[in-house]
């Protein structure tokens, strides 16, 4: 039965890892993964080959930490790839950043990295600072108890907003904006559009008129001045006093324990939505929310000595119960839960609540691997270790380097035979084949007619071994003029290099199938020529197989095993 994600059998799992990636084996398959993510990266930047180890050394550095906050090695070259097309430029994200990212992308919902990078980068963050911005922003979401994941899709999804408006404190400004529009189920987009429609003089004082036409308390949203500065300034201030004024449109149903819209409201609200161009069911959702939000606030003791982050906290994690009244759940000492109502909490009760939010992960990394289950988070530490030393291994500049310079001696030896024309084209291979199409169609014609001897023509047509012996003719002589040429890469690859280009120049002896006829002419040297007679049963062509081995590619095969058991036999070779 197969086991589930972070099973004991991952833990056990994880253990063979140790001898397995310390094998040569193992040792070998971490390399090939780490050229399989630099060659990822380096096909995405198209940059040559230039910044291999470069490319190397951001994988091998990013993964253990990678591996421990929840991501996969095999996706590291990803989200390289991924940081660097979100910010439009072929950088390598640091260690740090990669790490981060990952367990951020994982943290909020698998947010895509590239979408992160980019949305930061639109509004004019370096994806260095990026994960800070994000801490600061999830700090301040779970500072009043609010869904990470949720407010900050929100917040990325409106970065552009931060090039339209100012915000103060930046993200943190933004994302306390996107935090009270989730809270209290208002669209921040509804609040940008607004905005935008009470920029100039005209609208602010057209809005204005008719909030104070219809009588709304609808506190300084009646100033005109005031809706230009805060359409610009401060578009949080704004959403608040939009959100402000719905809340007089509600009631609380002491039988149902809701709150209500009051009846005589709605034809207002209909008239307010016609008006500000926000529609009647925003605001009727805004003002139950935020009516809900305010009795819950107010059941806490005023003269309890707290932030109001730290009201609006313990305001979230309270529930109603009998009464409408609301209540939070405390854990004594032993474990025991007990219920307490809002407005009963002391101080040293209430300062225990907000002690367990300030025991919450704080970076990105924590916050992933928080998300972990224990075995999993178990699991992919004892695995991390050792996988961060094969990679560093792996890894090292100097293999790196050798693997690449292997690289170059292969591409500048065989590669070369193709760049300087050693071949012939495939126009060359074209060409020496024309001439013969309309023949060779009319022979095998006849061929398919029962004309056997067809076939021979055929071949004598093609010319086949002419044009294999002029391909050989060209290739000894770019094998014989190869030269190794050293460079300032150091003596390490430079041996490399010559060991590549001494078995390149030794295809040259293999070209007549791994026989030199120089060779044999400088050892062997019977005098003179000879003739063999071949003799047979009836029916033998003896004429074809006189010719074939009185051959000079047959007497050099001969000559080859006459050389060979000569030596065996330690007999002295003919002069």
């Amino acid at each position: 039965m197969a086991q589930e994600p972070g099973s004991i059998d991952d833990i056990l799992g994880a253990f063979s890892e140790y001898k397995k990636l310390f094998s040569l084996s193992g040792t070998i398959e971490t390399v090939s993964r780490l050229y399989d993510e630099i060659n990822k990266v380096n096909k995405t930047f198209t940059e040559g080959r230039l910044r291999a180890v470069e490319f190397g050394n951001a994988v091998t550095d990013s993964v253990a930490g990678v591996v421990r906050v929840g991501g996969d090695v095999n996706q590291i070259g990803q989200t390289i790839i991924d940081i660097a097309a979100g910010a439009r430029r072929n950088i390598v994200a640091t260690t740090e950043t990669i790490v981060e990212l990952t367990a951020a992308s994982r943290a909020l919902g698998n947010i895509p990295i590239e979408t992160l990078a980019e949305n930061f980068s639109k509004v004019g963050f370096d994806v260095s600072n990026i994960a800070e911005n994000i801490e600061d922003s999830l700090s301040y979401i779970q500072s009043i108890g609010l869904n990470a994941t949720t407010v900050f899709g929100d917040v990325s999804r409106n970065m552009e907003m931060m090039n339209r408006f100012n915000f103060e404190g930046g993200v943190v400004g933004l994302t306390k904006m996107a935090a009270q529009a989730s809270m209290l189920r208002f669209d921040m987009q509804t609040t940008a559009k607004f905005a935008d429609s009470v920029v100039n003089p005209d609208n602010a004082i057209k809005m204005a008129s008719a909030f104070q036409r219809l009588g709304v308390m609808a506190g300084d949203l009646v100033d005109p001045f005031v809706l230009m500065d805060k359409s610009i300034n401060d578009p949080g201030g704004l959403q608040d006093s939009l959100v402000e004024m719905t809340k007089q449109f509600t009631y609380f149903d002491e039988e149902t324990n809701s709150f209500r819209i009051n009846p005589g409201a709605v034809r207002l609200m209909k008239e307010l939505a016609t008006e500000t161009d926000i529609s009647f069911e925003q605001m009727s959702k805004t003002a139950l929310a935020a009516a809900d939000l305010d009795r819950r606030l107010s059941e806490i003791d005023f003269s309890i000595d707290a932030s109001e982050e730290d009201k609006m906290l313990v305001a979230n994690m309270a529930k109603m119960g009998e009464g409408g009244q609301y209540f939070v759940e405390l854990s004594d000492e032993n474990g025991r839960v007990e219920q307490k109502r809002l407005q009963d909490l002391t101080q040293n009760e209430f300062e225990r609540l907000r002690e367990l939010q300030e025991t919450r992960p704080k970076t990105m990394e924590d916050i992933a691997r928080a998300q972990l289950n224990t075995n999993e988070l178990i699991a992919r530490d004892i695995k991390a270790l050792p996988m961060q030393l094969a990679y560093a291994i792996a890894g090292q500049g100097g293999v790196i380097r050798l693997t690449e310079a292997t690289r170059r001696a292969s591409d500048t030896a065989i590669g070369g035979a193709y760049r300087e024309g050693a071949l012939p084209t495939g126009r060359e291979f074209r060409q020496m084949f024309e001439g013969v199409g309309d023949a060779l169609k009319n022979t095998l014609f006849e061929a398919m007619q029962g004309d056997m001897g067809a076939f021979e023509r055929a071949y004598e047509m093609i010319n086949v071994e002419s044009i294999s012996e002029s391909v050989k003719t060209r290739l000894r002589t770019y094998l014989d003029n190869l030269e190794f040429q050293g460079g300032p890469r150091g003596p390490e690859e430079d041996f490399i290099q010559k060991q590549m280009f001494d078995r390149i120049k030794s295809l040259g002896t293999s070209l007549d199938g791994g026989t030199s006829t120089t060779t044999i002419d400088n050892n062997v040297n019977f005098g003179g020529a000879f003739t063999i007679r071949v003799e047979g049963q009836p029916g033998l062509d003896t004429k074809a197989l006189t010719d074939y081995v009185n051959s000079e590619s047959f007497k050099q095969k001969m000559t080859m095993v006459i050389q060979e058991e000569m030596q065996k036999q330690n007999k002295p070779l003919p002069r």
